[in-house]
């Protein structure tokens, strides 16, 4: 049983086939139970049947299945198992990549005022955008939800 991965979306499947030899590598023909089971996502028959196990009785020695993937990203153990014998091997469902998108909200703001480069001046303590919250969130007194001192912005409470 070979390795592989597949996204873990919740609907993507992996086909399986399972042929069964004998311990000289020849190929068996008559009917042999089989048990097959996986340890993450489900296992869908030919007959639309689904379950984390099946006991399949396989004529002619060739069964097919589908595991189906689970939504969460994680590891399977797929186990084939007749009698003492038994066969296994890891699924790796990986996360499902999206194509990123980026959205956002700007808000910009242009003042005219002109701020001082000498190092002697004083500083400027109000330069536009504090002097619009001043008036955007209020007075400041009990009644509002809160002041703008500090802020980003403010609602004016009942």
């Amino acid at each position: 049983m070979a390795d592989a991965k597949a996204p873990a979306d919740g609907h993507s499947a992996l086909h399986m086939v399972i042929q069964l030899f004998d311990a000289q590598g020849a190929a068996i023909r008559s009917a042999t139970r089989v048990r097959v089971e996986t340890s993450t996502g489900r296992l869908r028959a030919p007959d639309g049947k689904e379950a984390a196990a099946f006991d399949l009785a396989i004529p002619g020695g060739r069964a097919e299945l589908d595991l189906l993937a689970p939504v969460t990203p994680g590891e399977a153990l797929v186990r084939a198992s007749s009698g003492a014998v038994r066969v296994q091997g890891k699924i790796r469902f990986v996360p499902q990549m999206r194509p990123i998108i980026a959205v956002g909200v700007g808000d910009f703001g242009f003042s005219t005022q002109r701020v001082s480069t000498d190092a002697n001046a004083p500083l400027a303590s109000r330069l536009g955008f504090e002097d619009s919250l001043q008036h955007w969130g209020g007075s400041g007194d009990a009644n509002s939800f809160w002041s703008t001192e500090g802020r980003a912005a403010g609602f004016r409470g009942p």
